[in-house]
């Protein structure tokens, strides 16, 4: 089996270059967000199972929206920063309202969806503007790539403007670039605020990364697992320090 980091793919291909970079956060975008969130985060930690089930989910959904609305317009000032050195940028997220922000403020970029939302004819069309057109912009959703090929050929940055909990979703994403095809070495933009789910999502991603490298890489030395008993009981801890 091969991997990334095997010597004839890396010959073939450069080594993904990794950018983690910490942008601002608008909060005044999302005040309203702060109270219900609070409430998810008290059943979070002191509710029955089955409420603490419920409200875990609608918690992470909550955060992850708020979190993503807050960045946005950093984001997107990020992407704009880009294009004033390379030809076209793939920007990745998750949520609609966030969308929405980008597509306002790279308006001038003719910026592009490939989300669950398209029919196929209209991803079909999105992907022909963003390669050959005048799109410089691909907003694709995190999930939503798999199977997409040929935009290695004129993209080899690509922005994570939102966070997914698998680092399995990221590299998925990543490989829609660094492919065969790919003349130019593939960064990814890791875009992160100091606010909302972000710091405990990034400190997640890390634990998940060394995690599932002792699993497929069993005969390589694994860094010692740290114990994280649920991930949205963090994020319920943080939201109630913020909010007391």
């Amino acid at each position: 089996r091969r991997t990334e980091d095997d010597a004839t793919v890396q010959r073939t291909l450069p080594p993904l270059n990794t950018v983690d970079w910490e942008v601002g956060a608008d909060e005044t975008l999302v005040a309203g967000y702060d109270e219900l969130s609070r409430v998810l985060a008290e059943t979070v930690i002191s509710g029955s199972f089955v409420q603490r089930g419920q409200a875990a989910r609608e918690l992470d959904a909550r955060l992850r929206q708020k979190t993503g609305i807050a960045k946005a317009r950093s984001v997107a000032e990020y992407v704009r920063l880009l294009l004033a050195d390379t030809q076209r940028v793939l920007l990745a997220g998750w949520h609609r309202d966030v969308y929405d922000i980008w597509l306002a403020a790279l308006a001038d970029f003719n910026p592009v969806l490939y989300t669950g939302t398209e029919s196929p004819a209209k991803k079909r069309q999105h992907v022909e503007r963003f390669t050959t057109g005048d799109s410089r912009v691909l907003i694709m959703s995190l999930r939503s790539g798999a199977g997409l090929d040929g935009l290695q050929q004129h993209c080899s940055d690509v922005v994570v403007g939102e966070l997914d909990w698998s680092p399995q979703v990221h590299r998925q994403l990543f490989g829609r670039l660094r492919r065969p095809g790919q003349t130019s070495q593939v960064t990814a933009h890791y875009l992160h605020t100091n606010f909302g789910s972000d710091p405990v999502m990034i400190d997640t991603l890390g634990i998940k990364s060394d995690q599932a490298r002792g699993i497929v890489d069993p005969g390589k030395s694994v860094v010692p697992r740290v114990t994280d008993t649920s991930r949205i009981e963090k994020l319920a801890r943080a939201v109630l320090a913020a909010s007391a």
